[in-house]
């Protein structure tokens, strides 16, 4: 087999594991919605600093185990938790 087919079959394998990425980020939002829902209902605070802080721990402990850079896994799970807020503020 020569390079390019290997990059292109490498490279499908990537837009795959892209869509799985983008899929379970869109499942995400969808229980952070219902999330907002039940806290708007009982007037509970979207924002909760300790499952926050929870979840950062929870974070850094999958980017360990994965030898990922936590920075990296901070920066995109930053924007993850700022978009849920706001999902779950309408």
């Amino acid at each position: 087999m020569d390079i390019s087919n290997q990059l292109d079959e490498l490279r499908l394998v990537i837009n795959h594991l892209d869509e799985s990425i983008v899929s379970s980020i869109a499942r995400r939002q969808h229980i952070s919605s219902l999330i907002g829902r039940l806290k708007q209902q009982s007037q509970v605070a979207i924002y909760d600093e300790e499952r926050e802080q929870k979840l950062k721990s929870y974070h850094a402990d999958l980017a360990n185990k994965y030898e990922l850079d936590l920075e990296m896994i901070n920066q995109i799970f930053e924007l993850i938790i700022r978009q849920s807020r706001q999902i779950q503020g309408k």
